[in-house]
């Protein structure tokens, strides 16, 4: 079974929900509780391999602020 993402109009979160191909959106928020028909989001398939882990910092190479001692992980070669 795949991994959809969802926002939800009522709170604004993205959530995912592992669900069915067939399956309706769900109709509570898993986030807020909030009973709102939720609006899948459009994302990237992903075709093996895992995804990068993200820096420790939450940041990210080349984000501002990055590289200036915020974790080693973001520090330039």
């Amino acid at each position: 079974m795949p991994f959809y993402e969802y926002d939800c109009p009522a709170c604004g979160a993205c959530v995912e929900v592992l669900q069915k191909m067939d399956e309706p959106p769900p109709r509570t928020c898993p986030a807020c509780g909030q009973e709102a028909t939720l609006r899948r989001r459009l994302s990237a398939a992903s075709v093996g391999g895992s995804a990068p882990e993200p820096a420790p910092c939450g940041a990210g190479a080349g984000a501002p602020g990055c590289g200036a001692g915020a974790c080693p992980a973001c520090l330039p070669d």
